[in-house]
């Protein structure tokens, strides 16, 4: 966190807001706010994939120094503290791109905008003035070839390259060749860079963006014909990805897992069936041992998971 997919102006005039108005007006300050981030959590990891596309924003007082690991951004909204976040900072000769250690989102203030600190995995190579821009990215590392290697067209190469691959027989094949790499996270909005490195060193080396095409909907890039990348070494991949605004279900969706947070307010003892006079009533259910709320929320996160 904090990923915030719905916010406290938006859950005031949502079904779910008004009809628990009474419980959320107990909570004190900064807690809705914390709830609102777990909700949003909730619905990343039940679509498996970061929903909102990672945010701007800019470096916050006192800035950074070359060699620096913390920095300070005025908002941490759209980072989360799992693994492959990054920014990139600045522009033109100081722009750089920093990864940021999984944890590393430090959050200094519970209201809007939400300012904080940045730990990242590899130190400042430039000074970063306050008000410098902060873009969030992903950049994920994953083994050559994992994805999906076979392709029918990957022999169709130039007649040089067909002479090279005579004298390499375990190349041979175009099936060998890594054609086509998934990410985790979709719709793709842009790439900033694809590096390789191979098995047997961590140096990756910069391909070239020309040599792939894009599928932004599906999530993956394929490798045009003629382009080797060898399996079983890395791919480095920096990218943005991600829906600019979050849609309007999964603001629904997010409203239903925060009532399933707020059930301790209303079922604390987490009461499965209430009988009052002819009267019956049942909270959770039988068969999944889960709320209403939270089965509404999961069948809307549904519609978003990548199928296979």
């Amino acid at each position: 966190m904090p990923r915030l997919y719905l916010s406290t102006n938006e859950l005031n005039e949502h079904p779910i807001g008004l009809a628990l108005a009474s419980q959320i007006s107990q909570l004190g300050t900064g807690v809705l706010d914390k709830l609102l981030f777990k909700a949003s959590s909730r619905v990343d990891s039940t679509c498996r994939k970061r929903v909102q596309a990672p945010q701007s924003t800019t470096v916050g007082t006192g800035g950074i120094a070359a060699g620096g690991i913390s920095l300070p951004v005025a908002s941490t909204l759209g980072f989360d503290n799992l693994a492959e976040n990054a920014v990139i900072v600045d522009t033109g000769g100081l722009q750089e791109i920093l990864p940021v250690v999984p944890g590393g989102v430090s959050v200094s203030s519970y209201s809007p905008p939400y300012p904080g600190t940045l730990t990242l995995a590899t130190p400042a190579a430039f000074s970063h003035a306050q008000g410098a821009a902060v873009v969030g990215c992903y950049q994920e590392v994953d083994e050559a070839g994992k994805s999906s290697n076979s392709d029918v067209y990957a022999e169709a190469f130039t007649q040089e390259a067909q002479i090279a691959l005579a004298h390499v027989p375990m190349l041979a094949k175009g099936s060998d060749f890594t054609r086509l790499v998934f990410l985790k996270q979709y719709p793709i909005v842009s790439i900033s860079k694809i590096e390789h490195a191979y098995s047997f060193d961590n140096i990756y080396i910069p391909i070239d963006q020309t040599s792939v095409a894009i599928d932004p909907a599906a999530g993956f890039y394929r490798f045009r014909i003629g382009t080797i990348i060898i399996p079983q070494g890395l791919l480095r991949t920096t990218y943005i990805a991600g829906y600019a605004s979050v849609p309007d279900d999964l603001k629904d969706a997010t409203a239903y897992f925060l009532a399933d947070e707020l059930m301790a307010f209303f079922n604390a003892a987490g009461v499965i069936e209430q009988s009052m006079g002819k009267r019956r009533q049942r909270f959770i259910s039988e068969r999944t041992g889960k709320t209403l709320y939270a089965m509404r929320a999961e069948e809307i996160c549904e519609r978003y998971r990548r199928r296979t």
